[in-house]
This record gives C-alpha cells, structure tokens and sequence, in this order.
C-alpha cells in the first residue's frame, strides 16, 4: 500500500505595505550651486558670494550602496573688493555611499566625505557643507547648498 500526501501551503498574507523605496536611491543631476564664504590673502579679510553656472552631470546612487559620479561646472564667484571669478569644477569617480542620521556619506578615491541633507524628497536632493579648503596657501572657508534633482 502506497500513501501519498500532498501538502499545500499559501503564504499568509499579513496584510503589510512594504517597506518604502530609500529616496536617495537613483540618478541625481546638480540643478543649482550657492556657495558664500570667507578668506584672508595677503593679510586682507575678503568675503564673496558665488552661484554655479554650466552645470553638466551628476550623482547615481544605487540600492546597492555603490555610486558612481561625473560633473563638470563652473562656479561664478563675487569677491569683495576683487571683483568676478569664475572657478572651473570637474569630478568623476566611484564609491560608496550611506545614509547616517541626517547626513550623506561618501566615500570614494578623495577619503570620506559628509554632507548634511538639508531636504530630501523623491525628486529633490538639497546638500549642505561647510568647509576650509587650502587654496594657494590660504585657508578658505567656504558654506555650500547643492539642490539636485532626479
């Protein structure tokens, strides 16, 4: 005598929404620059203000956690008692990318970076970063919002 028993089981269905999709996940392109800050060259404090112009590329952040990045801008600055300038900008590169608390983190060939997330929607990215960067020979200190959009 042979038995066969054949057992059927359905997936409970517990009703749940799954868990939403993360918001930085996806290809975001730079869509604006303001950039303000502050230096001493040659002993004279000069402050300026500035706005990114010719914005081409951007960021891919993937589920993942890699990323791969290529922009290419120009940042138009006005300093104080100098005049324009216009500072040609150029990044490309890979990595990795996380979300901690309220702050985005890449790390990639430069080291790490952070950027405080000052709104993130699904179509909306608005970075901040405040900063002192060496450049020829002075300590510049230097508040940037980057908006970027999907």
């Amino acid at each position: 005598l042979v038995v066969l028993v054949v057992f059927a089981c359905k997936k409970k269905d517990d009703g749940g929404t799954p868990a939403p999709a993360d918001p930085l996940v996806g290809n975001w392109l730079i869509d604006e620059i303001d950039v303000q800050g502050d230096v001493t060259f040659a002993g004279t404090p000069l402050t300026f203000t500035g706005n990114g112009a010719n914005m081409v590329g951007g960021y891919n952040l993937k589920a993942d956690g890699t990323m791969t990045y290529d922009t290419q801008y120009d940042i138009e600055v006005v300093i104080t008692g100098l005049g324009n300038q216009t500072i040609p900008m150029s990044q490309s590169g890979s990595g990795t990318w996380k979300k901690e608390a309220n702050t985005l983190v890449i790390i990639d060939q430069n080291g790490t970076q952070r950027y405080p997330i000052k709104v993130v929607t699904a179509d909306i990215l608005i970075l901040d970063q405040d900063t002192t960067i060496s450049q020829a020979g002075a300590a510049v200190n230097l508040e940037l919002e980057m908006t970027l959009r999907k």
